[in-house]
């Protein structure tokens, strides 16, 4: 494998972003059960089921409008968090990642460098902008899609992290795009952990 570098400049919408991405993809069975839960608010706040009084009508359908405007922002809590430790350090994070044979080469924007086996990756994730390798349930190296600057096609480098890894990409987890096999997969995973 010859050495593929890419360096990913961090901004606010990328800290926001990466937040989001961690939020869906290790947080399915709460986000399902948020959804349930505000869906069934709803369903007996407005009568679509059960025979209510208005009081505790009136309540849930509150509580679900409220908790539906409200799924994820524990994400957007901790990347308020982040964003604020990182001004007050007064420069966004930028991080250089060298793909070797046996390791990944990082380097940071002080000068500081290191490296990790690719055993090391717990779950490989996509979008359409960014690629993001989870190192645990709470950090990840994320990188532009752009960043290979034509070294090699994103289509070859994807195929040589999985084969590295021995894990496959997929999507952080979302409604508009889940199907059974999907959300039991990705129970199953969470299972796992």
């Amino acid at each position: 494998m010859d050495n593929f570098t890419i360096t990913m400049e961090h901004s606010e919408e990328s800290i926001r972003r990466l937040s989001k991405v961690q939020y869906d993809t290790f947080s399915v069975l709460t986000k399902v059960m948020w959804y349930l839960t505000c869906a069934v608010s709803l369903a007996l706040g407005v009568g679509l089921i059960g025979q209510l009084d208005e009081t505790p009508r009136l309540l849930l359908a509150a509580f679900g409008a409220i908790a539906l405007m409200n799924i994820g922002a524990s994400a957007k809590a901790r990347a308020d968090k982040v964003i604020a430790a990182v001004k007050q350090k007064g420069e966004f994070p930028r991080t250089t990642l060298t793909f070797k044979d046996d390791e990944i080469g990082i380097e940071e924007r002080s000068g500081k460098t290191g490296s990790m086996k690719y055993g090391s990756i717990l779950r490989l994730i996509r979008d359409d902008e960014y690629w993001y390798l989870f190192i645990s349930r709470t950090a990840a190296y994320m990188l532009p899609i752009t960043g290979l600057n034509g070294q090699v096609s994103p289509a070859r480098f994807e195929a040589l992290l999985q084969k590295k890894t021995g894990l496959e990409f997929s999507r952080p987890f979302s409604l508009l795009r889940v199907n059974l096999p999907d959300l039991v997969a990705g129970l199953r995973r969470r299972k796992k952990k």
